[in-house]
């Protein structure tokens, strides 16, 4: 369903380790620097380090170092390993599997399991490059299905590659952090990829720093419990479990193992269907994308390792509902509402309760100077991002408020009035960055200068509580219109449609439109999601009294809900992507009204009424951020 690495930077080698560094980047960059696209190749570097299977050092595991594919998402990484140099193995293309085949060239770990790379490789700048490690013998004997993953960096346009990069423990934490991090452009170990456009760069990258926040090569013995920033709680636990169920398979005799089975019949491409893996990378991966493979599954790989194959502690004490891996974010939240994605995947969020305006960066950590105020910020309820990376807030005192991408307020302490804006709600930007208002019975329409167009009513001032505001790619605009039961189409000009409105059975509050035109509807009164055009309504995943909805990048559609605390997913044909008690964070306390999907596939939500920011890691494919009509449900 979804597809994420990550490494170290040449300023910033130690990125991954350290907290300071983590959160601020070099030279105070939050997120990595991508180079142009001419290609040049990066000084190589000393790169060295030790492969483990739980406590035990691997002997004579495969390492191959490898960059991500450009030629689409999930396409073949390309091996960075030369034969010009000592230690390599010169076989064209290794026999241990023919579908997919590894790189060229690969190094053996010794019988300490270490490996060096230094002098073995080149690198390309701007590229990602991540770390495989498979087979080897852990100690019961050569196990083919030991397959470790680590993120290492995004090749410098100056500098080495290696740099200061720490001395590496690749190990089932590694692969865990990795897999989840690199779900989105990843299909299998071999195959990580984007389109190699620069969003899709942007993407990759911020995913490859973001396995930083779930595990440190400095501390292989357990997970973090905390973000290097220090403002996020990870599930060290959790990810701890996961790790601890590799290890089961990794540690037995072979890929035909009790243990390598059970995890392998649950790991399947799409779930419990769908192609086998073959080593326990893949399976993670795997997981990543179809983190709920039954209810039985769930608890299958929960019980997979014993006490004495359970190296990483603290672990889960019992099953989780699933095997999604979400952080929780603060930073002057209160009661934080709407979510946005920026260009350059900076997370912003709307705080009801302190009339504020936070902005976090990739990692989670605090942007300079967030929380931001000024501009006419009252009550604020919600916001979007514009084209030219303005953020835009509606205001319960009947005003908009403006701010630039750096926080700074661009409208008045009384911000933008007129248009006849009345308990402005939600928000939605056509393609000209006009900006268009869902009031409590009508629709306002302001430019990106902060006129308002829309006359002193409104457009349409007889319609009863439009709670949901979306623009299709003629920019027409189209409204959720509650209480009436309907969905109504407008021309950019304001004038109603003159074909019957749609109805979308019951309360339908949010709404988002794909590249098509095609919209869903969440049905706050039915429990259910409507999409047109095929099968009018879809029910279960979890919707119970469903409010927002977003698509990622294959138009998959992702939903909060009113009725409990999780969110739902759905397949454009109506597949529940989510079980029936949908996809859940212990983070979430209370019921989220709104939610975001990054360049990356992180899915973003406020725990309404807290004080927290969740991210669920690698959960979506990644779309095109902001949210623009020319761009809806694609991926960057």
């Amino acid at each position: 369903m979804s597809n994420p690495l990550r490494v170290h930077s040449v300023c910033s080698v130690v990125l991954l380790s350290l907290g300071a560094l983590l959160a601020t980047g070099c030279s105070g960059s939050f997120a990595p620097q991508l180079t142009p696209d001419a290609p040049s190749q990066t000084a190589v570097g000393s790169i060295r380090g030790e492969t483990y299977g739980g406590r035990q050092p691997i002997v004579g595991a495969r390492i191959f170092l490898l960059a991500a594919g450009t030629s689409g998402y999930g396409s073949a990484s390309t091996s960075l390993l030369t034969s010009q140099t000592g230690g390599l193995y010169p076989t064209a293309r290794d026999t241990v599997s023919t579908s997919p085949t590894y790189g060229d060239y690969y190094i053996t770990t010794d019988a300490n399991g270490s490996f060096d790379l230094t002098g073995a490789y080149t690198c390309t700048a701007g590229t990602q490059v991540y770390l495989y490690s498979v087979g080897g013998n852990p100690g019961s004997g050569v196990n083919s299905a030991a397959g470790l993953l680590a993120v290492l960096a995004q090749c410098p346009a100056s500098g080495t590659l290696a740099g200061s990069v720490p001395y590496l423990y690749v190990n089932e934490l590694s692969t865990v952090a990795t897999a989840y991090a690199l779900a989105g452009f990843a299909t299998d170990a071999l195959h990580v990829g984007s389109s190699g456009t620069a969003l899709a760069k942007t993407g990759i990258a911020n995913a490859l720093t973001s396995a930083g926040n779930l595990y440190s090569y400095a501390a292989k013995s357990a997970a973090l419990a905390t973000t290097p920033a220090g403002n996020g709680t990870a599930p060290q636990a959790k990810v701890n479990s996961l790790a601890n169920a590799l290890v089961a398979c990794i540690n037995s005799a072979s890929a035909a193992s009790t243990q390598c089975s059970t995890l392998f019949t649950y790991t399947r491409s799409a779930g419990t269907t769908g192609t086998t893996p073959t080593d326990t990378a893949t399976a993670m991966i795997n997981l990543a994308h179809n983190p709920y493979p039954t209810a039985a599954g769930v608890s299958a790989i929960y019980n997979e390792p014993t006490a004495i194959t359970s190296p990483y502690m603290p672990a889960l004490s019992a099953a989780p509902a699933d095997w999604t891996i979400s952080i929780a974010y603060t930073g002057s939240l209160s009661t934080p509402s709407d979510v946005a994605v920026d260009a350059s995947g900076s997370v912003w969020v709307v705080n009801k309760g302190s009339n504020t305006l936070s902005k976090f960066n990739t990692l989670g950590a605090v942007a300079t100077g967030s929380p931001f105020s000024g501009g006419g910020l009252s009550s604020p309820v919600d916001l979007a991002i514009d084209g030219l990376g303005n953020v835009w807030v509606s205001n319960g005192n009947n005003s908009l408020s403006k701010f630039t991408s750096a926080g700074a307020a661009v409208s008045t302490t009384s911000g933008y009035t007129g248009g006849g804006l009345s308990t402005p709600g939600l928000l939605a930007i056509d393609g000209s960055n006009n900006v268009w208002v869902a009031n409590s019975a009508s629709v306002s329409k302001f430019t990106n200068a902060g006129v308002a167009s829309s006359g002193s009513s409104g457009y349409l001032n007889s319609l009863i509580a439009p709670l949901g505001i979306a623009i299709d790619p003629s920019n027409n605009v189209w409204i959720a219109n509650s209480t009436q039961n309907t969905i109504d189409e407008l021309s950019n000009a304001g004038v109603l449609s003159g074909t019957t409105p749609m109805i979308a059975t019951n309360y339908p509050v949010g709404i988002a439109l794909d590249s098509a035109g095609n919209y869903w509807a969440a049905n706050y009164g039915t429990n259910t999601v409507t999409h047109k055009p095929n099968t009018p309504t879809f029910s279960g995943g979890g919707l119970s009294t469903p409010l927002d909805v977003v698509l990622d990048g294959a138009n998959n559609a992702w939903l909060t809900n009113a009725g409990g605390a999780g969110i739902s997913a759905f397949t454009t044909t109506g597949t529940a992507l989510s079980p029936t008690g949908r996809y859940q964070s212990t983070f979430l306390t209370a019921a989220s009204t709104y939610l975001a999907v990054d360049g990356s596939g992180n899915v973003w939500v406020p725990d309404a009424g807290g004080t927290t920011l969740v991210e669920f890691v690698g959960l979506a494919v990644p779309v095109v951020t902001p949210v623009t009509v020319t761009a809806l449900g694609t991926r960057p």
